[in-house]
């Protein structure tokens, strides 16, 4: 399950922002040392995926295709187990999703996991297969 959403980026569900099942919904592997995670306690925080990737793009070491065989039952997000292929660079720390509008400017945020099996993780070149949790909470809860 997720280990933080970002405030921004629920209030884009609540708003009709984000549509789980029709968007293009992706996630990045984003190296903690060129990232400082603000998920928005108290509602400021990030919001969009320029946040992230910033001028130099340097704490995004990759980002998935889009996720497939999405649902969302019970406010409970699951989707398929993603590979990412050939992942090189820096070790990683973050997994964030995020709303791919195709514009990192108006592409939302939200939700990501620092404490998942496996993290943080040195890429070597090969591929990383991402499984998400099969548990009650799959994903993400609302």
């Amino acid at each position: 399950m997720a280990n933080w959403w970002y405030t921004k980026g629920l209030e884009a569900f609540a708003n009709g922002n984000v549509d789980w099942m029709n968007d293009n919904i992706k996630f990045a592997f984003i190296d903690g040392a060129d990232y400082t995670l603000d998920s928005g306690e108290g509602g400021a925080g990030d919001q969009y995926y320029h946040q992230i990737t910033g001028e130099s793009g340097i704490a995004v070491i990759a980002n998935s295709a889009n996720l497939s065989s999405k649902n969302c039952d019970l406010g409970i997000f699951d989707a398929a187990d993603e590979t990412v292929n050939s992942v090189t660079g820096d070790q990683f720390e973050y997994i964030i999703v995020y709303k791919d509008t195709g514009t990192p400017t108006t592409s939302p945020l939200l939700f990501g996991y620092d404490t998942a099996s496996g993290l943080p993780f040195t890429p070597s070149g090969s591929n990383i297969q991402v499984q998400w949790d099969s548990g009650e909470y799959k994903m993400a809860a609302l």
